[in-house]
């Protein structure tokens, strides 16, 4: 998948999704962001990236270094709510 907009992390946490995650786990594309951002009726915050660990170790890690930065990180189903629960509400 073509990486359309950039990921604005410190170099310690890129440093460490890069460790942790392989590029295609990391999604920085903008048209999936918005979708990713967005469920049937609404929009929330345009996410900083889209993260898809192939393991629950990877997802940790990620996770923990996301947070650590100072990134919120909202967990996402199949974008058919109706209520907005797991839509980015701030930024970082």
């Amino acid at each position: 998948m073509q990486q359309s907009a950039s990921l604005t992390l410190s170099p310690d946490v890129s440093a460490v999704l890069a460790c942790v995650l392989d590029t295609e786990e990391i999604i920085l594309d903008l048209d999936e962001r918005r979708l990713c951002s967005g469920d049937v009726y609404s929009e929330g915050v345009l996410a900083d990236a889209v993260l898809r660990p192939r393991d629950r170790q990877r997802l940790a890690s990620a996770v923990g270094a996301a947070t650590a930065a100072g990134f919120a990180v909202v967990p996402r189903g199949g974008g058919m709510s109706y209520t907005g629960g797991y839509l980015p509400e701030r930024a970082r």
